[in-house]
């Protein structure tokens, strides 16, 4: 078989998560062929860098969006796969279909349980790589939620500290583009970063910097899950690392004349 990219391992992910529901009854003649339609959310429990973005399309057309390792000088890069379809049948079951990125056939049947308000429970019933039937993730029951473009939301200067940082000042100043350039106070002055790479869905937001803000380097990958339902005033960032233990930073709106006079 050949061999698994990142974003094989994530539609791997997809209903194998750590987020288990009961399956519920339905009525059949519910129509999810327009409920479905949208951007949906699989959080990871236990680290959102597993987590993901599915799309699907009035035409049944949908993609994947998640972190994808692209090369040593490159590294992660923010992948949409366009490649795969799906069809809704009477019985309520989801087909997805389609080549990846690395030329795998895909193919995964699900049951849908239920879609109440923004959150929807998928069993998977067939799942197949390059016609290999994967049997420990089938029989898996599984949330995904809702994950609305948040950009417009975002852009514009946001301020904050980390926690146990003492007094360092942050400033983050995101670009409608998915730029951001990244202010941090130092015991002289400030430090600069200008490569900076966002996208945030819903409640979740991928990030991704160059530690030595040199455009030689390669990217550096987190997936943060943003909190309080993302204030217009405040918004708490959290990443999950390996279950209890978590990594967190606090942003306040702020107004570019706020920003740093460098």
């Amino acid at each position: 078989m050949k061999k698994l990219t990142s974003l094989t391992a994530a539609i791997l992910a997809l209903f194998a998560a750590s987020l288990f529901s009961a399956c519920s009854e339905d009525s059949l003649d519910t129509d999810y062929d327009d409920l479905i339609i949208g951007q949906w959310l699989q959080l990871n429990a236990a680290d959102t860098d597993q987590s993901f973005v599915m799309t699907f399309n009035e035409d049944n057309t949908m993609h994947f969006a998640n972190a994808v390792f692209a090369n040593a000088q490159t590294g992660m890069v923010w992948y949409e796969s366009a490649g795969f379809s799906y069809t809704i049948a009477d019985d309520n079951t989801l087909k997805i279909s389609g080549t990846t990125e690395s030329g795998i056939q895909f193919l995964q049947e699900s049951q849908i349980n239920y879609m109440a308000g923004d959150v929807a429970s998928l069993t998977t019933l067939v799942y197949s790589l390059d016609g290999m039937r994967i049997p420990e993730l089938e029989g898996v029951t599984g949330l995904i939620q809702r994950a609305p473009d948040k950009t417009q939301e975002l852009v514009g200067v946001w301020s904050g500290k980390e926690p146990g940082a003492g007094a360092i000042q942050y400033y983050y100043d995101f670009r409608a583009d998915h730029s951001m350039v990244y202010y941090e106070k130092n015991g002289e002055g400030w430090d600069v970063y200008n490569y900076e790479l966002y996208y945030p869905y819903g409640e979740f937001i991928a990030w991704f910097w160059k530690e030595a803000n040199n455009p030689a380097d390669p990217y550096i990958y987190r997936g943060y899950q943003m909190k309080q339902s993302f204030s217009k005033t405040q918004i708490t960032c959290t990443r999950r690392v390996h279950g209890s233990i978590t990594e967190e930073f606090i942003m306040t709106r702020a107004e570019a004349k706020d920003l740093p006079k460098l």
